[in-house]
């Protein structure tokens, strides 16, 4: 995969802001919903470790390019689809608060569930 090949050369990527709380919101529940819990299963460990976690999340730093296919599977995400929501680094938005957005994606995953079933 050339994207792969690329992503070894560079620090990580940016994802548009609605994808990126989707893809860490779904991997964040995945994992139990603990924020430690996403941190030890993408291999972050020790002091700090939440802290990389959710400046990705928020956007305040890119997907570690060594964390991508991790994240992807954690969220049950394809990365081709992961890929296809990469922005440049300034046409990053950030997230204010990821206990909000968190708890928005899983309002709008009730709301469209009870849309299909109803």
């Amino acid at each position: 995969m050339r994207i792969l090949a690329h992503l070894q050369k560079t620090s990580g990527i940016y994802l548009e802001k609605e994808f990126r709380n989707r893809l860490f919101s779904q991997a964040y529940r995945n994992t139990g919903e603990s924020l430690g819990g996403l941190a030890s299963a993408l291999g972050y460990y020790g002091k700090g470790r939440n802290g990389y976690v959710r400046n990705m999340w928020l956007g305040k730093q890119p997907v570690s390019s060594h964390k991508i296919n991790k994240i992807a599977e954690l969220a049950d995400i394809p990365l081709s689809q992961v890929f296809r929501h990469r922005v440049d680094r300034q046409d990053n938005e950030t997230i204010e608060d990821w206990t909000r957005s968190f708890k928005l994606f899983v309002q709008q995953s009730k709301e469209l569930a009870t849309k299909k079933h109803g």
